[in-house]
């Protein structure tokens, strides 16, 4: 082994030929490790995107994944302007009464003067009607509709059908079911028929008449600004009727209050003996369907409802719906017409305030005190070919205000022909339901003659 002498820095220094190669084998693994580490150092330094552009380079490319389905845009809500809203006044059954003429409480007091007559009556007022209680059960109630006042009673509408009282049969009205016998007090007449109607109805319900010393309901006239204050008048925000005046917005001085809030109905006072009703009280009735009465009705009126339905439906976007008791007529989500039948008296509903009609020859009513009908409130009768006229043109009013164009749309037939109510039954268009047998009215001799050449006061169409 040979040794290589060399001097540095004044150092003698003796290196054999095996150590040399060691160190030298020692620096070239170091170098090597600096390399790698120098590389490493290097590739963190550069940016993610170029290091992922080298990697997509120099890898082999990923098949291309299946674009997902986009999904359905949701529903635009357009906000309503609030400029569409208005204040208006809603006045109670009280505040009718008491706005209403001397005539109208007269006929008031005589008939309740004579339903208190029997025994154990009491009344009862909210905010919408007059209720008369025998123990838990109404048998009677007091209600305006527009300026009429009228009565209904826990009476069977149907034997009373051609007969002088005229009666209107209101049991689709779930605020009725158990008074669906309307008689409007529109004169003295029809006040001497609602006393007749209260014997009968005491009678069959074995109440006993007593001694009682008449009572003075009288009320006199007083503003609507002080009904406002003591509620029986009260202010709530609703959508603007078409053809409504725009009411004036609440004074800022005085801000707007809540409305106030009906009280709670107190629960009638029990009778002091609970007699249970025997089972021979009740009854199985049948309940007739809007599409039951249609197909029940006779020719003359499937052709004007065919004809008004389809003048309501030549207008952009209108869908129609029908329901057990009513048919509704939709543009969007806002209904604006309703078809209903009263007795067999096919009546349409529109979302017009019928107070700018009163006085004119549309002869509409107001039925906004029903709750079914608060936002189609002015009901036309399709009694013939002039109310059918009539519907027509409150039709185009209504969507020339609401502006729903008129769309090409040829007329569907919507003729059903007549069926057996066997069949309508099996079709769950009639349903049975049990309610307590109501009293059947004793036929009273029809009046002399003398009596009946006098003009009687209109029923109100």
């Amino acid at each position: 082994m040979k040794a290589l002498n060399a001097s540095f820095f004044g150092i003698e220094l003796s290196i054999s030929n095996d150590t040399l190669m060691t160190i030298l084998l020692i620096a070239e693994a170091v170098i090597c490790v600096l390399l790698v580490v120098l590389m490493i150092y290097v590739l963190h330094r550069k940016k993610p995107t170029e290091v992922q552009q080298e990697l997509a380079a120099t890898a082999e490319p990923e098949p291309e994944p299946e674009p997902e389905p986009e999904p359905e845009p949701e529903p635009v809500i357009v906000p309503v302007a609030e400029e569409e809203f208005e204040w208006r006044p809603v006045k109670s059954f009280m505040a009718k009464y008491i706005l209403s003429d001397d005539d109208v409480k007269a006929r008031y007091s005589s008939v309740k003067n004579a339903a208190l007559g029997y025994e154990k009556m009491r009344s009862r007022v909210s905010f919408k009607r007059e209720t008369f209680y025998h123990g838990r059960q109404a048998l009677m109630r007091f209600s305006f509709r527009g300026k009429t006042l009228c009565m209904y009673f826990a009476l069977d509408p149907a034997p009373f059908e051609g007969t002088k009282y005229h009666v209107e049969d209101v049991s689709e009205l779930s605020s009725y079911e158990d008074t669906p016998c309307m008689l409007r007090l529109t004169g003295s007449r029809k006040e001497k028929h609602a006393k007749e109607l209260i014997a009968m109805l005491m009678e069959t319900y074995g109440i006993p008449a007593i001694e009682r010393e008449p009572e003075d309901y009288y009320l006199p006239v007083r503003p609507e600004e002080e009904l406002l204050k003591e509620g029986l008048i009260k202010m709530v925000k609703v959508r603007r009727r078409p053809g409504a005046p725009r009411a004036a917005a609440p004074a800022p001085a005085e801000p707007v209050q809540e409305p106030i809030r009906e009280p709670a109905e107190p629960e009638p006072e029990p009778a002091p003996v609970a007699v249970p009703v025997p089972e021979e009280g009740f009854e199985w009735r049948p309940v007739k369907s809007f599409m039951a009465k249609y197909i029940l009705s006779d020719d003359d009126v499937k052709a004007r409802y065919a004809s008004v339905k389809n003048a309501a439906l030549a207008y952009e976007k209108m869908r129609s719906r029908t329901g057990f008791k009513r048919e509704t007529l939709y543009h969007g989500r806002e209904a604006l017409i309703r078809f209903s039948f009263r007795g067999k008296t096919l009546c349409m509903y529109f979302a017009l305030d019928p107070a700018p009609f009163e006085g004119t020859k549309y002869h509409v009513e107001d039925v906004s005190e029903l709750s079914s009908y608060e936002d189609t409130p002015c009901m036309l009768r399709l009694t013939g070919s002039r109310k059918e006229k009539h519907a027509k043109e409150l039709i185009e009013m209504l969507m020339e205000t609401y502006e729903v164009p008129a769309i090409e749309r040829a007329p569907a037939d919507y003729y059903v022909p007549a069926r057996t109510e066997d069949a309508l039954l099996k079709d769950g268009l009639i349903k049975m339901t049990k309610v307590r047998r109501r009293p059947a009215p004793t036929q009273e001799p029809e009046e002399p003659a003398e009596e009946t050449a006098g003009i009687e006061e209109p029923d109100g169409e």
